[in-house]
This record gives structure tokens, C-alpha cells and sequence, in this order.
């Protein structure tokens, strides 16, 4: 089955390529937000020294200006914690969120789809009895179809092979991962990919748990990201 769902790897190194710049560029504009917090801060603080030595004649008045910067310094560790919380949330396992990648060659069109479980089955433990299990072998009969989960108007394209990885079928109870995810890999094969220029993501009507899609292209030339929801649910490829 990986042999039949190898996808070009110069298409995939370039979405990965969107995906790194993206984040570095995030996390750019987090570092320099921060700066800018911190340089604020300094400046209030240098500001709140200066009207100290104005009144340094008065103790009790001294006392309250050492208050004040004790809770200066707490709100500076709380701001740090809270911006690194901010930085380890980016880009994780998030329910509600997924990711998907579409890359063209030739004739060729891949996808590649991965999802919190939660999004898809509204749980993510160990199967507690048939009805869980009912949901799971449903989620894998949708998935199986690409057709089920996107539209490609006008491009023609049809399904060649899936590679699905389903949680839980392969596990024991006890194995169970603290998270766990769908991945899907497509391949499909277009007769117009030319005409291949939105996509249409059906994912927010098979599975209620979806909210967002961050997704990643790869076209004739063309490369973008968009994060879509249920109320946008179209790609524009251009």
C-alpha cells in the first residue's frame, strides 16, 4: 500500500515549505509583540523609579513603591507564562481543528488529510461498547472515498488508491495514545486538472466535530494556505 500512495516528494517538501514559513512568521510576530510588552514595561517601571526618588524623603511612601513593583514583577512572570503557553498551543493536536494538503502533478492530485479522532467520532478513548464501535467503522467507510469529504468541480477527478489510518483498529485496550488521530493519504487522478481551480471541503457536513481546516495547496505553479470553516468552506486555487 506505500508503494501504490507515494506522493511526489519535491509536491509535499513545498507544502511543508508553506507550512515552516508560516509558523516561523507567527512566531516572529509573537517574539516582537513581546519585545515590544517588555520594553513598555521597562520604560513604566524606569518612569515609576524616577517619581520614587521625587518623594524618597517619605518611608511609608517607599514601602508602597516596593508593592508596586512586586506586582510589576508578578504581572511580567504572568505575561511570560502566558506568552509561552500561546507558543506550545500553535500547531497542536487541537480539537475542532484539522489539516489538510492537496499537491498536483501531472494529472495527479494528492491529499492528505489528518484529523483529531474527537472531530470524527466525538470521543477519543478506547471504544466502551458497539454503538463507539459502530462510529468507528462508519468514520472509515466515509473516509475511504475522497468524494465524501471534497469536491473538485470541472477537474474530472477520480480515485485511485487510499492508504487510511483509523485509531483504535490496531490497538488493545490499555494501548490507546493520550490523542489520537485519523490520517488519510489520497491519490486521484484529474482529466482537466487544468480547470481545477477551487475545492470544496465537505468534512464540516459528514462530521459535526470539524470547526476549521487549515489548508495547504500546491497548483500549476501556484502555492497557498487558507484556514476555512462552515461558513467558507471553499479553497480558491489560483
Amino acid at each position: 500500500m506505500k508503494e501504490m500512495i507515494r506522493v511526489s516528494a519535491l509536491a509535499w517538501s513545498v507544502l511543508y515549505c508553506i507550512a515552516a514559513h508560516a509558523g516561523e512568521q507567527h512566531k516572529h510576530g509573537a517574539h516582537e509583540s513581546h519585545g515590544t510588552h517588555e520594553a513598555h514595561e521597562s520604560h513604566g517601571a524606569h518612569e515609576a523609579h524616577e517619581s520614587h526618588g521625587a518623594h524618597g524623603a517619605h518611608d511609608s511612601h517607599g514601602a508602597h513603591d516596593s508593592h508596586g513593583a512586586h506586582d510589576s514583577h508578578g504581572a511580567h512572570e504572568s505575561h511570560g507564562a502566558h506568552g509561552h503557553g500561546s507558543h506550545r498551543q500553535h500547531g497542536a493536536h487541537v480539537h475542532g481543528e484539522a489539516q489538510l494538503s492537496i499537491a498536483a502533478d501531472g494529472d495527479e492530485l494528492w491529499v492528505e488529510l489528518q484529523s483529531p479522532a474527537m472531530n470524527i467520532l466525538g470521543f477519543e478513548h478506547y471504544p466502551d461498547d458497539g454503538k463507539q464501535w459502530a462510529a468507528v467503522h462508519n468514520a472509515r467507510r466515509q473516509l475511504d472515498q475522497i468524494g465524501n469529504l471534497l469536491d473538485f468541480p470541472g477537474a474530472g477527478c477520480r480515485q485511485q488508491a487510499v492508504e487510511l489510518a483509523v485509531p483504535f483498529e490496531q490497538q488493545q485496550r490499555g494501548e490507546t495514545p493520550e490523542h489520537t488521530e485519523f490520517h488519510g493519504q489520497y491519490k486521484l487522478r484529474c482529466s482537466a486538472i487544468d480547470r481545477l481551480k477551487t475545492v470544496r471541503v465537505k468534512l464540516f457536513d459528514v462530521f459535526s466535530g470539524f470547526e476549521s481546516v487549515k489548508v495547504r495547496w500546491l497548483h500549476a505553479g501556484g502555492q497557498g494556505a487558507a484556514d476555512i470553516d462552515s461558513r467558507s468552506p471553499l479553497v480558491t486555487i489560483n
